[in-house]
């Protein structure tokens, strides 16, 4: 099933996986108290599009006219599906994670789990290949192999600066430069700054915007 959507996506999986729909369906809806007339409205759309796929899938009966017959009815009991689960499943307070579980839909945690803080730190580098530009990229402390990318829960890296080579006395002296939700960032100067060493360190952040450990101070000089 794909993560982004609850129906299949997939013919050979959709039709058990819509025909269970329904059973479970008739079998429950009066105890989650859905109107029987929606019941049956879901009912008629799965035994439509149920004949069409038998003739579809039939070999001594299969063609590309039933084919298209059998798309088609197929979009109608999607439509009819979604509204369904919509209405009466997805956020239905009687229907239980158990329910959920026999309906093969998603069950929602109703506290999400909370973000954790990282833990680790960025370690940067610092392209001058550029004229007055810098382009810092950063791996995570822990990846033995960097592949690029983000850690998981992590959702971007801060960038701090200090200019000129006289190392820093307090955290006062760095400036914040921004956030990147990609593993890398450009960073702009002017023509009077070519020549001027510019001192970096770095954080990950989470979702929430939470900090996580300093990296160590890296340095380049204005190219």
């Amino acid at each position: 099933m794909s993560k982004k959507d609850y129906i299949p996506s997939k013919e050979n999986v959709f039709h058990p996986w819509s025909k269970n729909l329904v059973m479970v369906c008739d079998a429950n809806g009066t105890r989650w108290l859905i109107p029987d007339d929606d019941t049956k409205e879901l009912d008629t759309a799965f035994n439509s599009y149920d004949a069409k796929y038998q003739i579809a899938t039939n070999p001594a009966t299969r063609t590309k006219a039933a084919t298209q017959a059998k798309n088609d009815e197929k979009k109608i009991f999607i439509g009819v599906v979604r509204g369904y689960c919509m209405g009466h499943l997805l956020h239905n307070k009687l229907v239980t994670n158990e329910d959920r579980d026999l309906l093969q839909l998603p069950i929602y945690d109703p506290k999400p789990s909370p973000k954790p803080i990282p833990h680790t730190c960025p370690v940067g580098q610092v392209d001058t290949s550029t004229h007055q530009q810098h382009t810092v990229r950063v791996v995570d402390s822990e990846e033995i192999n960097p592949r690029g990318g983000l850690p998981d829960n992590v959702a971007g890296f801060e960038v701090w600066r200090k200019m000129g080579s006289n190392p820093a006395e307090s955290d006062a002296d760095f400036t914040y430069v921004g956030t990147s939700t990609t593993p890398s960032m450009k960073i702009d100067y002017s023509l009077t700054e070519v020549g001027e060493i510019v001192q970096y360190r770095f954080r990950w952040v989470n979702a929430r915007n939470q900090p996580g450990p300093w990296s160590e101070v890296i340095s380049a000089p204005v190219p």
